[in-house]
């Protein structure tokens, strides 16, 4: 990615999550429905110089992530067991888990062929779009597309991913990116709403890993991606971040949304590169059905902090 002039880039490598909240349409679309609803209200924030290294001990006065429960010994066979007697107990929620262990090279997935609407999830895969097209065209990010970017992933601002779908090329836009993005089970919403495209957690893996690989995407888009995922605010540093490490910093991107084509159900979802145990691990969990926000944002906690034992916790056959 290239940056405008008055923006400073700071080269490393990190890890990077996400989460999508709200939908607009296309330009071309009809109205959005009144009652897809964001869980975050619009910030207009100032544009920031990547400082910190993913992974780092957050800056004073920052929230610190949740403590994670220390994973019980566990099968991938058991996770899966655990996984669907919580979901017994909430009738009608589909949900999309997987987890990857970087450090240990395990991998989880729970079996369910459900696509899932992304909400404010989506807003990484507009941000991978975005650094992706500004590389291919070698025009760099103007300060307002950075400032938009910036609102849009680490105070979930609506307002900036639809500045963003928008002017990079809304739904046949985005679909020619995935393509080189890699994800196989993403497709935008039939009329064009943003938070209302559905994927499973195995592309939520992908467009993650984007971000700790050489390509698509350069080290400077890599290291912008990443320095906005580990400033998302404290109330939408939510699901994965319950199952890191205490005192590590996850980077991750969240999301919620209650649409009117859903019942008045809620869609919840985390995705994020944490640490447990000493291990980096990918993680996505989508869900949708909920009866309420609060419903999918509980549901999402505990999806994460059981599915990650399968990749990071002792298998019973070491204790």
């Amino acid at each position: 990615m290239l940056l405008g002039a008055s923006t400073l880039v700071a080269v490393g490598l990190g890890l990077v999550v996400i989460a999508v909240v709200g939908g607009r349409q296309a330009p071309e679309g009809p109205p959005v429905p009144a009652a897809a609803v964001n869980d975050a209200g619009a910030v207009s924030p100032s544009v920031e110089v990547p400082t910190e290294p993913p992974g780092a001990t957050p800056a004073p006065g920052a929230a610190p992530a949740p403590s994670a429960p220390a994973p019980q010994p566990a099968t991938a066979a058991e996770v899966t067991t655990r996984i669907t007697q919580l979901l017994g107990q909430r009738r009608g929620a589909q949900v999309s888990i997987a987890a990857l262990d970087l450090t240990g090279d395990r991998r989880y997935r729970y079996p369910s062929k459900t696509a899932i609407r992304t909400s404010g999830v989506g807003k990484l895969n507009i941000l991978e779009t975005v650094l992706l097209r500004a590389q291919q065209t070698k025009h760099p990010l103007d300060p307002a597309d950075t400032a938009a970017a910036t609102a849009m992933i680490e105070h979930d601002d609506n307002n900036g991913a639809d500045t963003l779908w928008d002017k990079y090329g809304s739904a046949e836009g985005f679909r020619a990116a995935n393509r080189e993005l890699g994800t196989k089970h993403t497709s935008p919403d039939i009329d064009r709403y943003w938070g209302l495209a559905t994927s499973d957690a195995d592309d939520q893996l992908t467009l993650l890993r984007n971000l700790l690989v050489d390509r698509p995407l350069d080290a400077a888009s890599r290291s912008f991606a990443l320095d906005l995922l580990g400033k998302v605010e404290p109330a939408q540093a939510w699901g994965v971040a319950a199952a890191a490490d205490p005192g590590t910093k996850p980077l991750l991107k969240t999301g919620a949304i209650n649409a009117d084509n859903d019942n008045g159900l809620w869609t919840a979802g985390s995705v994020g590169i944490i640490e447990v145990r000493g291990h980096r691990v990918l993680l996505a969990v989508l869900t949708q059905h909920n009866a309420s926000r609060q419903d999918g944002i509980d549901l999402v906690t505990r999806l994460a902090t059981t599915a990650v034992a399968a990749v990071t916790a002792p298998t019973p056959t070491a204790r």
